[in-house]
């Protein structure tokens, strides 16, 4: 059974030995942070795989309605005209979307009386991200994510840690303080009839991923996310919404086994966006998100 803090003469020098035994001063190399957060990369890949190939059936059988039902009547040269003049001003209204960067408004860190815990702020181990308009700083603990259309954007930062050996519950908790913006149109000529309909989506989230090294590889052992939107508009739709200094505390819950493992702890976020033009229409989609992540508890719950 843990000693309480108000047992011991030196409280101070007491947090201060728990933590060390809890983080163990593990120092990752650049390949051991890859290989971490390579679960998480092929789950997302999987999930857009999966999601493509559900739209394609959906493509192919309202297709095959269309082709039994064939007409030959096509949209007028003013009528196109006129189209792509939407599409353009529809991608200058996305573009018009801002995003500031997000204000820390610090809170309460919900500490369980008698834990062994750690606050760690900046700089942490590294950061990663995925997409051409992703942009992190493990230093200041931010990150950045940009998508349009059919595309997506992530990125996250992480610390390492190997606890003491035990079984024992975890919790990684990251602060994390956001802004964002999106933007979804689509739009379909209602005469003549399209094979192929119009669409775009967007979503956006932040989360808190943990993984292990077995001795072999990285198992995943939690991924908690918390979805800031998910919406999806077709034919003649529009949607954009954005939100300022948002303060989120996700947090993800984990048990260590008898022999000491090395975990990675991952708070990251981003953005997926999707968009598909129809026969005779257009479908667009913009998203952005900045996140700051001023500090991360991690706990070992007693």
């Amino acid at each position: 059974m843990p000693i309480s803090y108000d047992r011991v003469k030196n409280p101070e020098l007491e947090m201060r030995r728990r933590i060390d035994a809890l983080t163990a001063g593990t120092k990752p190399t650049k390949a051991m942070v890859q290989a971490s957060i390579a679960p998480l990369i092929a789950k997302i890949d999987r999930t857009a795989k999966l999601r493509a190939s559900t739209e394609a059936v959906a493509d192919r059988n309202r297709s095959a309605v269309y082709n039994a039902n064939r007409r030959t009547e096509k949209p007028s040269e003013r009528e196109l005209d006129a189209l792509n003049k939407y599409r353009q001003a529809a991608i200058a209204t996305g573009q018009k979307l801002k995003v500031f960067s997000p204000t820390v408004q610090l809170g309460a860190s919900q500490i369980r009386s008698g834990s062994i815990w750690v606050a760690l702020s900046t700089p942490y181990t590294d950061r990663w991200t995925v997409g051409d308009n992703a942009v992190a700083n493990h230093l200041l603990g931010t990150w950045s994510t940009e998508s349009v259309n059919t595309n997506q954007s992530l990125a996250g930062i992480c610390t390492f840690f190997t606890p003491v050996p035990g079984r024992f519950n975890v919790r990684f908790a990251p602060f994390v303080s956001l802004s964002y913006s999106f933007y979804m149109n689509a739009f379909q000529l209602s005469f003549p009839p399209s094979p192929t309909v119009s669409r775009a989506s967007s979503s956006g989230f932040v989360g808190a991923y943990v993984t292990a090294w077995d001795g072999s590889q990285w198992v995943e052992m939690a991924d908690a996310r918390e979805t800031l939107w998910d919406r999806r508009v077709s034919i003649n739709d529009e949607v954009m919404d954005s939100y300022d200094s948002s303060q989120r505390g996700v947090q993800a819950n984990f048990q260590t086994v008898g022999n000491p493992l090395t975990f990675a702890l991952w708070a990251w976020g981003g953005v997926i966006t999707s968009a598909r033009d129809g026969t005779f229409g257009f479908g667009h989609s913009l998203a952005r998100l900045e996140a700051a992540v001023p500090y991360v508890i991690i706990e070992q719950m007693i």
